[in-house]
């Protein structure tokens, strides 16, 4: 209903506010009900719906984009619908949320006390450079498309989402492998990540590009699950909202990054596809790191989610 663009401008940031209250709760509240091998399952059934949901909505609002560039706002709509399951199904942890948590008895607060700052802070860097590869295809994918040719916006954006199904996939299989230790399991996705860049780079037709398109989504679909419940895994009751926030800061500032990056490796090459090397190299190095973890501790376990 605005027709200032500032005005437009500032709804969008309190809309992004919203959005980032409701990630950071959702997530809390998974925390807080379950423990164990169910947090891990429902946090990965986030994950994969959250996927899912995006590709489904990026659809609708293309469709209904063609009666007006305002029409797809009408589906944040939605959240009223949301408000009421909230209202129906879900309850504030309280003090008898501590006790299946290890005795506790301290609720969430305002303290930083007991933040375990160290094993966070090299999540979070894994997750900062994580997430700049997770969402590199999803903001670039249209234009390598066009540098193959297809110009089209509504069958790029089809091809593009397609592809994009590899995200819901791998957060599928997660849930197959999340036995395995966190470093395992992030040698295999930053491998697929950089493979999937290189084939991109590489790839001589667009149909090439999107099998490389794919096999990266998919190892983003697992790493995004890996480095949630790898960091809910750390974290206590009463800092867990804190916690989860600076998760998804770090998660969110990759997403930042991640066209700053590819617009300096694609100046340096010259081209959008040549980039794309680079991008799979570092997933490449990641991956190699990961790996002399697992030389290093072979019999390493998951990481035990706090309780």
């Amino acid at each position: 209903f605005l027709h200032d663009l500032t005005a437009i401008l500032v709804s969008r940031v309190f809309v992004g506010i919203a959005e980032a209250f409701v990630m950071v709760t959702s997530t809390t509240l998974i925390g807080d009900y379950f423990q164990g091998a169910r947090r891990d399952k429902w946090l990965a059934a986030q994950t994969a719906v959250a996927s899912m949901s995006a590709l489904i909505f990026f659809n609708i609002g293309g469709l209904l984009g063609q009666s007006g560039w305002r029409t797809p706002f009408w589906m944040y709509g939605a959240a009223l619908l949301m408000l009421g399951l909230v209202l129906a199904f879900t309850w504030e942890p309280g003090r008898d949320a501590a006790p299946a948590e290890g005795g506790q008895h301290h609720l969430h607060n305002a303290s930083w006390a007991g933040f375990p700052w160290h094993s966070m802070a090299g999540i979070v860097a894994v997750t900062i450079f994580g997430s700049v590869l997770f969402y590199t295809v999803q903001i670039q994918a249209a234009v390598g498309l066009a540098a193959h040719g297809i110009v089209n916006p509504a069958r790029a954006g089809f091809l593009t989402s397609v592809a994009s199904l590899g995200v819901p996939i791998g957060t599928y299989i997660y849930g197959k492998v999340s036995h395995r230790s966190v470093a395992r399991l992030l040698l295999v996705e930053f491998a697929m990540l950089g493979v999937g860049f290189l084939v991109m780079s590489f790839a001589a037709t667009a149909t090439g590009f999107l099998v490389g398109c794919a096999i990266n989504q998919v190892g983003a679909g697992l790493l995004l699950p890996t480095l949630l419940v790898w960091a809910m895994s750390q974290l206590s009751f009463e800092v867990r909202a804190r916690g989860t926030g600076v998760w998804q800061s770090a998660f969110a500032l990759g997403q930042f990054l991640s066209p700053i990056a590819v617009t300096f490796f694609t100046r340096q090459e010259g081209g959008l596809l040549p980039s794309f090397q680079w991008l799979g190299y570092a997933g490449l190095a990641a991956a190699l790191v990961a790996l002399v973890q697992v030389v290093r501790r072979p019999a390493a376990r998951p990481a035990v989610v706090a309780l």
